[in-house]
């Protein structure tokens, strides 16, 4: 065999040596981008549920002022000369605060899994394509159905 032979033999060899660890190089990236994500989506969901929950409590707490505003049961704020429409501004303003915070960690979300579509029942994020939410069966409005395109 001829040195040229063999350096051109060579050469080939390192070339797809290169694309490999080239494409090793770009799959080991993209399942760590992957990863990421999926590290991100977890946290945001957790931060979601985290939030929803909180939410809950401010509305069992509007729930039992206003029960204690019917009952006439209230003389412990009187007390404190806070009335009770005051404690319910305060309670709507704070799920309020609460619903923006619900709304930005739904559209981090969308970015990390580009999934945009949620129930509008009970929040839980949904697959693009389907009909139906898997938690609580309500009917989605699919993009193409929203935006007049059947």
């Amino acid at each position: 065999m001829d040195t040229r032979d063999v350096r051109k033999m060579l050469q080939a060899i390192a070339s797809t040596a290169q694309e490999a660890a080239d494409e090793a190089k770009e799959r080991m990236y993209s399942a760590g981008q992957s990863l990421s994500d999926k590290y991100d989506a977890a946290k945001l969901n957790l931060a979601l549920s985290r939030t929803k929950g909180e939410q809950e409590r401010i509305f069992t707490d509007m729930g039992r002022i206003q029960f204690l505003m019917n009952t006439g049961k209230y003389s412990d704020f009187e007390a404190e000369h806070i009335t009770p429409k005051q404690i319910m501004d305060h309670l709507m303003i704070a799920a309020e605060q609460k619903q923006q915070e619900i709304d930005r960690i739904r559209e981090r979300l969308e970015k990390v899994s580009g999934t945009s579509q949620y129930c509008p029942s009970c929040g839980r994020r949904c697959e693009e394509d389907a009909k139906f939410c898997p938690e609580c069966g309500t009917a989605l409005v699919t993009k193409a159905e929203s935006s007049g395109a059947m």
